[in-house]
């Protein structure tokens, strides 16, 4: 004897796969039947179809099981590991091990309620675990109900589902969550969203996500945990966004549960982010292009400018040239007075032949005349020993023209 099945008066004893010499009864409402495929069914017809076959239309459980091992365990060669359809619960199975345990070809567990109720409901160390070794198609869990498909409650494992070819665990929902989990979640190869272009309408580039994203702010916080206790949510710092405040920027991103608390789809904002990131490198790229003509042009200006600078440079040096050429100059002669010499510095260019230095009295009378020979910054001496006191005029002659005259006074 394994474990207790309730099914209306009648309490069962009996270990699924095991023949009836296994099974006892107790009560008188209904008796077992079996067929000759050591089938057993408990208020069925003549024939029960599976190993163990209970039908119940009183509105309560057709199988409840709580054990210390497995709640439910059924293992079929067939399709289904463990079957139940009721208005309450598909399948109910309690447990310190395994709530509900279902291994067959097709399906390893499946349950449908009615118009509420939940189709799998299992608690234990592993509250539902679901294997089907079919190539194709198969479905380690399957559940369906109005209110939940499959709940599973545990300190190890909520909802387990093995599949070789299918799907381990499958929820499905017209108007709420196809799954809904109190914790956190791990996945070892991804998450995959239906995409396909087959089924989508009303295809639209995103427009100003760069903008968009400008409008939301990304925080670090905390969760209040001690006010929340059976939300299950992480210790520590999280990152991520208030769902208020990105509730009026984008909405679409934002759903309540039932109780009225707000979440946030993260995934969508992938292709958010990967158009602002575009628009971001539009923005970088045209820069660039502005940087890059700038600096163009700033190499084409700089070239110009040295090229003036040279001309410049070579223009000034000619006048400069010119203007020394055609502008020789005499100082005036010192000191003055003097008594017995004097000095007169001069310039001359290079381009001037001939040039004297000529001397007069009050009277116009040439008192003296030296040629000057040389050319560029240079000076003549001048001794007066046998000049009368008074004044004199000299003056610089240059290809016979006259560079300058000046006034000097000899005092001894």
């Amino acid at each position: 004897m394994k474990k207790v099945l309730n099914y209306g008066l009648i309490a069962v004893a009996f270990l699924a796969g095991e023949s009836m010499a296994n099974a006892q009864t107790f009560g008188a409402w209904d008796s077992p039947r079996v067929n000759t495929g050591d089938h057993i069914g408990i208020g069925t017809p003549d024939n029960p179809n599976y190993t163990l076959d209970v039908l119940n239309n009183m509105g309560s459980n057709g199988i409840l099981s709580n054990a210390d091992g497995f709640g439910l365990h059924g293992i079929s060669n067939g399709s289904f590991g463990v079957m139940g359809e009721g208005p309450d619960a598909g399948v109910h199975g309690s447990s310190s091990n395994i709530g509900v345990i279902g291994e067959g070809n097709a399906y390893g567990v499946y349950a449908v309620t009615g118009s509420s109720g939940t189709g799998v409901f299992a608690t234990g160390l592993t509250a539902v675990r679901g294997q089907s070794s079919n190539t194709t198609g198969s479905i380690g869990v399957h559940g369906s109900g109005p209110d939940v498909g499959v709940w599973g409650e545990s300190f190890a494992w909520g909802v387990w589902g093995d599949s070789d070819n299918g799907n381990g665990v499958r929820g499905t929902s017209s108007n709420g969550y196809a799954g809904y989990f109190v914790g956190l979640t791990w996945c070892t190869q991804g998450v995959w969203a239906g995409s396909d272009a087959r089924y989508k309408k009303n295809v639209e580039p995103i427009a100003n996500a760069l903008s968009t994203l400008q409008q939301i702010d990304g925080l670090t916080y905390e969760f209040r945990n001690e006010e929340f206790a059976n939300r299950n949510f992480t210790d520590g710092r999280s990152y991520g966004f208030i769902a208020q405040d990105l509730q009026k920027v984008m909405p679409e991103l934002v759903k309540s549960d039932e109780d009225g608390y707000l979440g946030i789809n993260y995934s969508l904002m992938t292709p958010l982010l990967v158009e602002a990131v575009k628009e971001q490198q539009t923005i970088i790229d045209e820069q660039a292009r502005k940087i890059d003509d700038l600096e163009t042009a700033l190499t084409a200006m700089e070239a110009r400018l040295s090229d003036m600078e040279t001309k410049t440079t070579k223009a000034n040096d000619a006048q400069n040239s010119s203007l020394f050429e055609d502008a020789p100059e005499m100082q005036q002669n010192r000191p003055n007075p003097f008594q017995e010499s004097t000095s007169i510095e001069y310039y001359l260019p290079t381009s001037v032949n001939d040039a004297v230095l000529v001397v007069y009295n009050a009277l116009g009378n040439e008192v003296t005349r030296v040629r000057l020979e040389g050319r560029g910054y240079s000076k003549v001496d001048l001794q007066a020993y046998d000049w009368e006191n008074g004044n004199y005029i000299y003056t610089i002659f240059a290809d016979g023209q006259v560079v300058n005259s000046k006034q000097m006074i000899l005092a001894r």
